[in-house]
């Protein structure tokens, strides 16, 4: 299997603290079926603010130290990018990344965002060539008040990612009911453990994959394994059926 969101390099944001945590949670992923891992520290100015440069400098080091240790994982570089203006010109500059080898782009939105600046955002990002990834809307309120908002923003280019650690309920009944809500609307293309400790938010996609099996929607996870080794090969991600709003 193949985390297209994760906070594993140590030292940014959320994630482990130390060398010896980011390794272990490689351990843990590796032994429930992962082998590529998308390291996707957040970028929030001026809070989380690590640039371009050293993201991929930390994948570097953080794979040589894989090698060293023998865990059959590898990871990729990418950020989780809180919306902000003209991040479309910081892309385009390299100072900020999206999915390595790819034109996706893992986006945060907040309770601050309004639905209308998020669409105006990511307006920006398809008109500069990039694709964004929603990640975990089903914790916003501007979705569940909002009847039809994510249809909308899918209907018009941007792709999803729910959290597995929501789905099985982790985060509280809410986010759960609207992650299974997302997915038998088929409008979610991406499933991510969203692992940021290898004790208190670790990988958990072996877990997610029962619970699919559980709502009777493998095909829906099947689609979403798929996407993820389109994304590792650079090609374009299989959608969901269009939606008529609702």
């Amino acid at each position: 299997m193949i985390e297209m969101h994760a906070h594993i390099l140590p030292g940014f944001d959320h994630g482990p603290n130390t060398m010896n945590e980011s390794l272990e949670m490689a351990r843990q992923a590796a032994a429930a079926g992962v082998s590529i891992i998308y390291a996707t520290p957040r970028y929030r100015y001026p809070s989380y603010d690590f640039d371009a440069v050293f993201v991929t400098e930390a994948v570097k080091f953080l794979n040589f130290q894989l090698l060293k240790a023998r865990i059959p994982v590898r990871v990729r570089s990418g950020q989780e990018i809180t919306l902000y203006d003209g991040m479309e010109t910081d892309l385009e500059r390299k100072r900020i990344l999206p999915l390595e080898h790819t034109n996706y782009v893992l986006v945060n939105m907040n309770g601050t965002h309004s639905f209308l600046y998020v669409r105006q955002m990511l307006k920006k990002l398809y008109n500069h060539g990039f694709i964004p990834i929603l990640s975990s809307p089903e914790r916003l309120r501007m979705f569940q008040k909002r009847h039809g908002g994510l249809e909308k923003l899918v209907n018009e280019g941007a792709a999803v990612q729910i959290s597995a650690g929501a789905l099985l309920g982790r985060d509280g009944r809410s986010d759960r009911r609207w992650a299974k809500y997302f997915i038998k609307k088929r409008l979610v293309h991406f499933v991510a453990s969203n692992a940021c400790s290898a004790y208190d938010q670790p990988f958990c996609l072996d877990q997610a994959y029962w619970q699919f099996v559980r709502m009777q929607r493998l095909g829906e996870w099947e689609r979403m394994q798929k996407n993820t080794h389109l994304l590792l090969n650079g090609g374009r991600i299989t959608p969901p059926a269009k939606q008529s709003l609702i």
